[in-house]
């Protein structure tokens, strides 16, 4: 008997019944009767969709194996020690590079040592210029410091000759002959000569010794 007729799953087919029944209430009702449960499902359904789309676009990277930046720092050091090195230990010991370097410090000490001859040299004539002409200088002042002295010598030895000789008219008769350039053409000139010609060698008459103070 129980071969023709099967059993029959009620509870299963009474769960899908409630279960489209509360789908359909949800549905007429809609947000009114919504539960907390419900929203927490909801986002706990949106969270798990997000993290799994992260989780394929960024994989994890545990397993990577990290660069080791001291390792490469030392050694681009290594190879900057070794690129410098090398040319200035080629430069150091290039013979004709140092033998360059020699041959330009003596051709720069000998300029200086040229340099300082003609420096000394210039100072030497300009000094010698300079005591040549303070020299003459003082000796033309000499020169003519005695020339003048001379000079005056001479001048007051004339003078007083001049005056030691004969009488006052005899003197101005004597100083207006040596002005032999005078011009005598004026009448009242040539007469005064005249009358000091008369006065001349005559040791009596007015004025003839001179005037003493």
């Amino acid at each position: 008997m129980a071969d023709k007729f099967p059993k029959i799953d009620v509870a299963t087919e009474h769960q899908d019944l409630e279960g489209d029944l509360f789908a359909r209430e949800r549905e007429l009702v809609g947000d009114e009767f919504k539960t907390e449960g419900d929203n927490v499902l909801a986002n706990s359904d949106l969270e798990d969709n997000e993290i799994q789309e992260f989780k394929e676009q960024f994989p994890e990277v545990g397993n990577a194996t990290p660069m080791s930046v001291e390792n490469e720092a030392g050694d681009a050091d290594d190879e900057f020690e070794a690129f410098t090195s090398q040319p200035l230990n080629r430069l150091e010991e290039s013979q004709p590079l140092r033998e360059w370097a020699q041959q330009r410090q003596l051709e720069i000490e000998e300029r200086e040592r040229t340099y300082s001859a003609k420096k000394a040299e210039t100072v030497a004539a300009a000094e010698k210029s300079i005591d040549d002409f303070y020299d003459n200088y003082n000796s033309k002042k000499e020169q003519q410091a005695q020339v003048g002295r001379k000079e005056e010598k001479e001048f007051l030895k004339r003078r007083d000759g001049f005056l030691m000789r004969g009488t006052l008219w005899d003197r101005v008769n004597a100083i207006i002959d040596d002005m032999a350039d005078m011009a005598l053409d004026d009448r009242d000139k040539s007469c005064f000569k005249g009358l000091l010609t008369k006065l001349k060698g005559k040791e009596n008459v007015p004025g003839a010794a001179g005037y003493t103070s």
